[in-house]
C-alpha cells in the first residue's frame, strides 16, 4: 500500500494520508516538529502534501531536505501556499515567510527551472511538473471574475510571471499550487 503524508494537517487530512503536526489535535497520526525532522524512513513515501502549512515553517530548507529524503525517487510533493500579494498572507503574524512564483526554483536544478534562472543554494532537488496561480476574493461578486482571470493567466507559461511583475498590485494572487517530483 502506498504511503502518503500530509504535513501540518491540523484537524483535517485527506483519506489515506498519514497526518503530521506539531500540535496534538484531532487530525495528526504523528506529533512532531517539522522544523526538525519527519520521523519516517527514507525513500518510502509516494506523495507528500503540504497545504497552507509551509508559510508557518522556520526551517524551510531543512524541511524540503526531509521531504526529498522520505520521498521515493519520482515521488510527488504537492504544495499549496499563499502568494505574497494576498493581504491575508502578510497580515497573519504566524506566517514566517512569503512565497512567489519562483520560490521553489531555488530547489530545482538550473536546467529545469521554469520562470527564471536562479542560483541553487541547497541540497534538496526537485523537478517542477506544475505551477499554477490561484485567484480568489472574499467578495462574492468578484469571485467569478477572479476565476476567469485565473484561467487566463495560467494558460501560457509567461503569463504568471507577467502577472507577478506587473499586475499583482492591481489583482492580488490568492495562492500558488506547485507539484514537484523528487529527482531520481
Amino acid at each position: 500500500m502506498p504511503i502518503r503524508v500530509n504535513l501540518d494537517c491540523g484537524d483535517e487530512r485527506p483519506p489515506g494520508y498519514l497526518g503530521f503536526d506539531i500540535l496534538k489535535r484531532a487530525g495528526p497520526d504523528v506529533i512532531c516538529d517539522l522544523n526538525v525532522s519527519i520521523p519516517l524512513a527514507g525513500d518510502r513515501v509516494e506523495q507528500v502534501r503540504a497545504q497552507s502549512s509551509l508559510e508557518h515553517i522556520d526551517q524551510l530548507e531543512r524541511l524540503l531536505g526531509e521531504v526529498s529524503r522520505i520521498l521515493k525517487p519520482g515521488g510527488t510533493f504537492y504544495v499549496y501556499v499563499p502568494h505574497w500579494s494576498n493581504p491575508f498572507d502578510y497580515s497573519d503574524y504566524t506566517h514566517r515567510r512569503w512565497f512567489g512564483l519562483v520560490t521553489f526554483e531555488y530547489f530545482v536544478d538550473s536546467q529545469d527551472q521554469v520562470y527564471r534562472r536562479v542560483p541553487v543554494y541547497s541540497t534538496p532537488r526537485f523537478r517542477t511538473s506544475h505551477i499554477r496561480l490561484i485567484f480568489g476574493s472574499p467578495f462574492s461578486l468578484l469571485r467569478w471574475l477572479m476565476k476567469g482571470f485565473q484561467w487566463l493567466i495560467n494558460r501560457r507559461v509567461g503569463l504568471p510571471l507577467f502577472n507577478e511583475y506587473h499586475l499583482s498590485s492591481l489583482v492580488p494572487c490568492y495562492a500558488i499550487e506547485y507539484a514537484l517530483h523528487c529527482k531520481e
